[in-house]
């Protein structure tokens, strides 16, 4: 399926949707490719926060409505519903395992998630044009709902000059929330080393809980901050932790907190899991696969200020010559296009697949038994 040179040529109206509790996270995945494609001739781009208010476009032009990490549930079925009847192009954008249970988060919230997508026959999925992904395992697993799914990988929009670092004890960081499960098997070597190192300063970025646990009276809890000030926050530190416990669910995750410490200077000392496809070791971070090789790693970063910037040199490198939104955007454009191409098409797999969400009185029905266990993908 191409887009011809005609269908290239016509004005292209983009628009994406987001939900304010998720602006402080939607930076690298929506906000910053949608200020980048405004600069690409013929594409007009606006950006909704809450608001379901869609904007009128120029005549003729052809529509796009990417929807940031939609979980289904009813409160925005008339959203979805409008988007579609006004003739977009719908993409919802999934850069996590949203709809399996990962444990992380509160009861309520993840009961909320779950019920979200599996109530809707997960409309999120079924009842859009087409989905973007950030990793293959998710394409994989998005594909068992639409078939129309592509993978853009992370990105960052911004690589700064590296600049060089003040003569001062070194600075770690570690920027994630309700990641228990992932950093409890480091905890003791990270504090064993601590404990050796009282003058390395411990900057922590949302989680209570982890920063509670840390044996040093020399650290720093930051809330959450906008995706520019996160970034700057990170640039100020010289080594990022980034465990993630080997599982279904975080084996989709995205390589993108190691775009954005690398973007920044800050070397990475990260688990093998989904780091260990991006990482060469010992050359654009370290990579760790037991508590026992963290705590050694961990000992190398801090007690070697040249491996630090060698390592992060490299990365640094690497993101600017693979990662970087402004070449990847517009691989964006020409697949929306191809998609627009087809509509017609692709409107008659959303009647196949979800066609409830046609009309205005519809609901899903229930498709899986009493187990809850839906029979489309055999798995919650």
């Amino acid at each position: 399926m191409t887009s011809s040179s005609a269908d290239a040529q016509r004005p292209l109206r983009l628009e994406g949707f987001v939900t304010s509790g998720l602006v402080p996270i939607a930076g690298a995945r929506l906000i910053d490719p949608l200020r980048i494609a405004a600069t690409r001739p013929g594409v007009e781009v606006h950006l909704h926060v809450d608001s379901t208010q869609l904007s009128p476009s120029v005549d003729g032009a052809d529509k796009v409505f990417v929807r940031y990490r939609p979980k289904g549930l009813p409160i925005s079925w008339p959203l979805h519903r409008t988007v579609l009847q006004a003739g977009y192009l719908l993409v919802s954008d999934v850069d996590d395992l949203m709809w399996r249970d990962s444990g992380i988060g509160g009861d309520a919230d993840r009961a909320q998630r779950l019920r979200g997508y599996r109530d809707s026959d997960y409309v999120a999925l079924r009842g859009v044009h087409a989905v973007q992904v950030s990793t293959p395992a998710l394409l994989e697993e998005v594909r068992q709902f639409n078939p129309n799914a592509r993978v853009f990988p992370a990105g960052i929009a911004e690589v700064p000059a590296l600049r060089s670092r003040p003569k001062r004890p070194p600075r770690l960081i570690f920027a994630a929330l309700n990641r228990s499960a992932d950093w409890r098997p480091i905890l003791e070597p990270l504090n064993r080393v601590l404990q050796r190192r009282p003058d390395v300063m411990v900057a922590t970025l949302h989680d209570a809980e982890f920063h509670g646990a840390l044996a040093t009276a020399n650290k720093r809890l930051f809330e959450f901050q906008p995706y520019h000030q996160y970034l700057h926050t990170i640039g100020e530190c010289d080594v990022a932790l980034l465990p993630l416990a080997d599982s279904p669910f975080n084996r989709a995750k995205s390589d993108l907190k190691y775009v954005e410490c690398a973007s920044r200077g800050a070397v990475v000392l990260a688990s093998s899991t989904v780091y260990g496809d991006c990482i060469e070791d010992g050359v654009t971070g370290l990579l760790y696969r037991t508590p026992a090789e963290f705590e050694a790693q961990l000992g190398r970063l801090l007690a070697d200020a040249g491996l630090r910037l060698a390592l992060a040199g490299a990365a640094h490198a690497w993101v600017a010559r693979h990662r970087r939104l402004e070449d990847g955007v517009d691989a964006r454009l020409a697949w929306y296009r191809e998609l627009l191409a087809d509509k017609p098409g692709l409107d008659a797999g959303i009647r196949e697949r979800a066609g409830w969400i046609l009309d205005p009185d519809g609901a899903p029905g229930r498709l899986w038994g009493g187990d809850d266990t839906p029979e489309v993908c055999g798995h919650a």
